[in-house]
């Protein structure tokens, strides 16, 4: 019980977060209306904060891109909610998708490793320097303004937005389904193996982006570390790209041990990665043994509200139809989940990983005693 009381609260720190952001503005915005309440003013008030909010997420992910290229990283994609931008092929190209737990992402190629080590602090801090310089520059108005003015507020507000998105990225902080910038920032400057970890993700992103699979990239960057290192959530990480790669080259029997390990072990996986293993260990039991009382137990309540979260996720939409086609035995449900992830992958931005979805459907099509016809992808 402890545990999970644990994990619950580490899922409410981002609405603790923006609750003081609240109040604060709040007080803000009943400072300056005092006597003079207006409804119209009032509204105009929150939707600048909203329009903070949105402003401050751009000027965060674009400080991770300043400062990656800055200290050496290459751009590989820009996201801010849904709206993605990824460079593949030489050229800009516009795709949808998102992450739970993040409101957008920068991310890019790492360079080289120079003496042991690559510069990972700014890259990841950068977000949130870059909201505390433009609080600063929104602050510095507010010192020749009129404490009762409208700019004087919208300016403080926008200040009062930019530092709490600051804090709630750059404080080290484990918050629910992801890690944020500060810890990674810090638990990267003194262990080489997270160091080296991240390094990893940076560039197996990269190939993602160019449209390879797993399967095609270096073997050599696939390697199981300890338990003792995966205590780190960086490392941990690596762990799942292992068991990732085992499924990727039809090493099925294997990548089901590893993923069952991985989730039973106490190691310093992230929610994110612990529940789309658990979309993993699903698909590959129907594809297996199809113990019932083992499928049962993987669908806790945790899993259920990722599921919700991520509805449009490749991964997740797979064992969904896999479930409902083989445990549910609801073929109707089964071919509107197929519909729904034929659309999906029309604007999803890594064409190398639909095409390890579709040969996964296929073979639960092919167990159901389904034609394993599957629909086409782009690269």
């Amino acid at each position: 019980m402890k545990k999970r009381r644990k994990y619950d609260l580490r899922n409410y720190i981002g609405v603790v977060f923006f609750m003081l952001m609240g109040f604060f503005c709040g007080i803000t915005i009943v400072r300056l209306l005092g006597d003079r309440f207006s409804l119209p003013f009032l509204l105009l008030m929150l939707l600048a904060m909203y329009i903070a909010i949105f402003f401050h997420l751009i000027v965060h992910e674009a400080g991770h891109l300043v400062f990656g290229l800055a200290t050496g990283y290459r751009f590989c994609s820009f996201r801010i909610f849904n709206l993605m931008w990824i460079r593949q092929n030489g050229s800009l190209s516009f795709r949808r998708h998102s992450l739970a737990g993040t409101g957008g992402q920068c991310l890019m190629a790492p360079p080289d490793f120079e003496n042991g080590r690559i510069p990972v602090f700014l890259y990841n801090l950068g977000g949130s320097l870059m909201n505390l310089i433009a609080s600063l520059l929104f602050l510095l108005p507010c010192l020749f303004l009129s404490p009762t003015s409208l700019l004087h507020t919208t300016c403080l507000i926008f200040c009062i937005v930019g530092v709490f998105t600051a804090a709630m990225n750059g404080i080290p902080l484990r918050m629910g389904m992801v890690d944020n910038d500060g810890y990674n920032a810090f638990s990267l400057r003194r262990n080489p193996e997270a160091m080296q970890a991240f390094w990893l993700q940076m560039k197996i992103a990269e190939c993602t982006t160019q449209g390879l699979r797993l399967k095609d990239m270096p073997e050599e960057w696939f390697t199981l570390p300890t338990n003792e290192a995966m205590q780190n959530s960086l490392v941990a990480a690596q762990g799942v790209y292992v068991a990732n790669r085992l499924m990727d080259i039809g090493e099925y029997e294997k990548a089901s041990e590893l993923t069952s390990r991985l989730l039973r072990d106490e190691i310093g996986m992230v929610d994110m990665y612990r529940h789309l293993l658990t979309c993993d260990y699903i698909l590959l039991e129907l594809l297996g043994e199809m113990r019932q009382d083992l499928l049962s137990s993987l669908q806790t309540p945790g899993f259920t509200q990722f599921v919700k979260q991520m509805k449009d996720n490749p991964a997740v939409l797979r064992t969904q139809y896999a479930l409902s086609l083989l445990w549910e035995k609801d073929a109707q449900k089964a071919e509107a989940i197929y519909h729904q992830f034929e659309k999906r992958i029309s604007t999803y931005p890594y064409a190398g990983e639909i095409e390890s979805e579709l040969e996964l459907i296929a073979l639960v099509r092919e167990k159901a005693g389904f034609s394993p016809s599957q629909p086409q992808v782009d690269k």
